[in-house]
C-alpha cells in the first residue's frame, strides 16, 4: 500500500518501489474511430476493466446480452456451442476483433462464442450499427510500472467451478508480457451433461527505434468440450479455436497510427474421429487511424485464403463537433472469387439541447456468409407473395452460390448472399436522474442463414421478411436510495421472422454504490428479468406425417424468460460475489428444440487484483 507522508519543509517525498520503474510498454492506440461519448449506452456499449470485474458474467455471451435486443442460441450449458444475434442479423453481420484483428468464423457465418474466452481482457466495445453487431475486444495491457495479477475463482451448483488468472508485465525481457488462463466447467442440466471451457492468452511487445514501432507476438486458444450423447446433433465433443498473431504498429505522426499483421487461424477436433474437423485460414492485413481535430478516419484492409472473403474492406469516417453533433458514414465490401459485396451506411447525433437529442441509422447492402454442411438447403420463395411457397428450383437470394460438387470434403462449406436494409430514426433524453431512448425501427431482408451450428444441420436459408417495430430502453436513477435504479429495454416488431421474435426484453433493479471517502468499499447487487417471445430458428420442421406435400418452415421454440440475481462487495481489490440464475425454476427454457438450459443454479467466488 503507499505511505503517506507529511514531509517538513526542504524534506524530499519519499520514494515508493513503483517509483523506481520505467513506465511500462504498451501498444499505441489506434487514433480514429467515433467518439461515442453521446451514444454510450443506446448503440455503443463499453466495458473498461472496472466495469468487466464488476459484472457478474463468466463469459462474453452473457456479457452482450445487456445490450438491448440481443438474443442467446445456445445448444446447452457450457461446453456447447453459443451465438448471438440482433434484428434478425445472422450470416456474416455478427463480427468478433480482438485488438482490430477478426476472428473469423471458420466452420459457420460467426464465430462460436464458446471458443472465446474472456480471459486477459482490458476493454470490451460493442457497436449496434445498422447492419451489424461488432465486438471489439482489447487485451489487458501493464497499467503501471509493478505487475498485475488478477485471480478469479469461484464454484456453485451443477458442480460448476471458474478460475481465470491473468498476469501483466510492462517490463520484461524488454518488453512487455501478458499472460492468462481460464477454465469454466460444470455438470449441465439435470447434472448429467458435462462440459467445460478453457482458454489461454500469451502476448510480448517490444518498442523499437524510440518507440515509434511496436512489435507484438500473440497466442490465443480457446476450448470447448462437452459429454452429450451424440443423438443430440451437438457436433465434435471437443473443438480448439487457435490463433497466432505477429503484428507491428508504427506511430508515423501523432495524428496518424498505422498497423500491419499476419495471423494463423485454426479450428480442429481435438478427439480422434474419422473425419474430424481441421480448418485453418491465413489473415494478412492492415490498419491505419487517423484524427485531427473533428474530424478522423479509420481504414482496414484483410485478405483470407480458403473458403473465406479474398479481401474484406472497411472504411469509416466522420466528424464530431460538440455544438452541433457528430455524424458517421461507412462503407464495406467483401470479395469472394471475384465477386464483391458492398454495405453503405449513415450515423448520426444531434448535441444535445434541453436534455434532449435525435439520432438515426440506415444501412443498405449485401453480406455473403457461409453454411455449414457439404449441401445447401434453400426454402423456396414465390416472388407474387413471399411466403415461402412456389417452385422449389427457385432461387431466394440475389445470386447464390452453386452446389458444391460431389468432391467438396466435410465441412467445407457453401456461401449464400443475403441483402438487407435498416433504418432506425429516435430520439433520446437525459436528465433528472433518467437517460431514455425510443426508435422507429425499419427492415428489410431478401433472406436469412444461420450462424453455423451444428443443431443447424445443412445450411438452410430461409426468406425474410419486411418488417417494421420500435425499441425503448433506458435507465432512472430512483430518489428512495442512493445507487438505486431501475434499467430495461423493450423490442418490439409487428411482423415476426426467423431469428427475430415479436418481442425481446430486459428489465429490473440494479444498485451500485461506492462507500467512504477512500473509495475502499463498493457495492454492486441487481435483479433482472430477461425473455422473449417464441421464436422461429433456421432449422426446418419435421414433414407432416398426415400431409407429407405441405411447405416445410422454420422450426419455432417457445416463449423464454429467466429472472437472475447477484450481488458484489468489493472491498480495496479483493471482489466477493454470488449470483443466482433463473430464481422462477422455469425447466423448459430454450433456444433449440429440446435443448433445455439450467432451471437454476448458484455461484459464488472472489476476484482479486494483485499489484506485485
Amino acid at each position: 500500500g503507499a505511505v503517506s507522508v507529511s514531509p517538513s519543509a526542504g524534506a524530499a517525498a519519499p520514494i515508493l518501489p513503483s517509483d523506481t520503474l520505467p513506465p511500462p510498454r504498451r501498444l499505441p492506440e489506434l487514433p480514429g474511430g467515433a467518439r461515442d461519448e453521446w451514444a454510450e449506452e443506446r448503440d455503443v456499449f463499453t466495458w473498461d476493466r472496472e466495469a468487466l470485474l464488476g459484472r457478474p458474467h463468466f463469459t462474453l455471451l452473457e456479457l452482450l446480452l445487456e445490450i438491448p435486443g440481443t438474443i442467446p442460441l445456445r445448444q446447452g450449458d457450457y461446453g456447447t456451442s453459443e451465438g448471438i444475434v440482433l434484428d434478425g442479423m445472422a450470416g456474416g453481420r455478427v463480427r468478433v476483433f480482438f485488438d482490430g484483428i477478426e476472428e473469423i468464423g471458420l466452420l459457420g457465418s460467426a464465430p462460436d462464442l464458446s471458443r472465446i474466452p474472456l480471459v486477459g481482457l482490458e476493454r470490451v466495445v460493442v457497436r449496434r450499427t445498422a447492419g451489424e453487431l461488432r465486438v471489439e475486444i482489447t487485451n489487458l495491457q501493464a497499467v503501471e510500472a509493478r505487475p498485475l495479477t488478477l485471480i478469479e475463482a469461484g464454484t456453485g451448483d451443477l458442480d460448476t467451478n471458474l478460475f481465470r488468472g491473468t498476469f501483466v508485465s510492462g517490463n520484461t525481457l524488454g518488453g512487455a508480457v501478458s499472460a492468462g488462463i481460464e477454465r469454466v466447467d460444470t455438470q449441465g442440466p439435470g447434472s448429467n451433461e458435462p462440459g467445460a471451457r478453457q482458454g489461454v492468452f500469451l502476448r510480448y511487445l517490444r518498442p523499437l527505434f524510440d518507440e515509434r514501432v511496436t512489435i507484438a507476438a500473440e497466442l490465443r486458444r480457446g476450448i470447448a468440450q462437452h459429454d452429450v450423447a451424440d443423438e443430440a446433433g451437438l457436433g465434435p465433443p471437443q473443438m480448439q479455436r487457435s490463433a497466432s498473431v505477429l503484428r507491428a504498429r508504427w506511430t508515423a505522426t501523432p495524428e496518424l497510427v498505422v498497423e500491419g499483421f499476419w495471423v494463423r487461424n485454426s479450428l480442429r477436433e481435438t478427439e480422434d474421429t474419422i473425419s474430424p474437423v481441421d480448418l485453418g485460414a491465413t489473415q494478412i492485413g492492415a490498419r491505419a487511424g487517423w484524427e485531427r481535430g473533428p474530424l478522423w478516419a479509420r481504414a482496414e484492409a484483410r485478405s483470407f485464403d480458403g473458403d473465406l472473403p479474398s479481401l474484406r474492406v472497411d472504411l469509416d469516417a466522420g466528424v464530431h463537433h460538440p455544438a452541433f453533433g457528430s455524424a458517421r458514414l461507412r462503407w464495406g465490401q467483401d470479395t469472394f472469387d471475384g465477386q464483391a459485396t458492398t454495405i453503405q451506411g449513415l450515423e448520426f447525433e444531434t448535441a444535445p439541447r434541453f436534455g434532449f437529442s435525435l439520432f438515426g441509422a440506415i444501412e443498405r447492402g449485401d453480406r455473403g456468409w457461409r453454411g455449414l454442411a457439404d449441401t445447401t438447403s434453400v426454402v423456396p420463395v414465390d416472388p407474387d407473395d413471399g411466403e415461402g411457397e412456389g417452385d422449389p428450383t427457385d432461387d431466394p437470394v440475389d445470386d447464390p452460390v452453386d452446389d458444391p460438387v460431389e468432391e467438396t470434403p466435410p465441412y467445407v462449406v457453401p456461401r449464400s448472399i443475403g441483402s438487407r436494409d435498416h433504418t432506425r430514426i429516435g430520439i433520446r433524453f437525459r436528465g433528472f436522474g433518467g437517460d431514455l431512448s425510443a426508435a422507429w425501427l425499419s427492415t428489410d431482408t431478401d433472406s436469412i442463414g444461420g450462424l453455423g451450428t451444428f443443431l443447424e444441420g445443412e445450411g438452410v436459408v430461409f426468406p425474410g421478411v419486411e418488417s417494421t417495430g420500435w425499441e425503448v430502453a433506458g435507465r432512472w436513477s430512483l430518489p428512495i436510495l442512493r445507487g438505486l435504479a431501475l434499467q430495461g429495454s423493450l423490442q418490439r416488431w409487428d411482423t415476426p421472422g426467423v431469428l427475430r421474435p415479436e418481442e425481446v426484453y430486459r428489465g429490473g433493479l440494479v444498485f451500485n454504490r461506492t462507500y467512504y471517502e477512500t473509495g475502499n468499499f463498493q457495492l454492486w447487487a441487481g435483479v433482472m428479468a430477461e425473455g422473449r417471445s417464441g421464436m422461429q430458428i433456421p432449422i426446418l420442421e419435421a414433414p407432416d406425417p398426415e400431409d407429407p406435400d405441405a411447405p416445410l418452415g422454420p422450426v419455432t421454440v417457445p416463449f423464454q424468460q429467466t429472472w437472475n440475481a447477484w450481488l458484489q462487495m468489493r472491498i480495496v481489490t479483493v471482489r466477493i460475489f454470488i449470483r443466482w440464475e433463473n430464481l422462477t425454476l422455469r425447466q423448459f427454457n430454450q433456444d433449440f428444440p429440446d435443448r433445455f438450459l439450467p432451471a437454476t443454479r448458484t455461484t459464488y467466488g472472489v476476484r482479486w487484483t494483485l499489484f506485485n
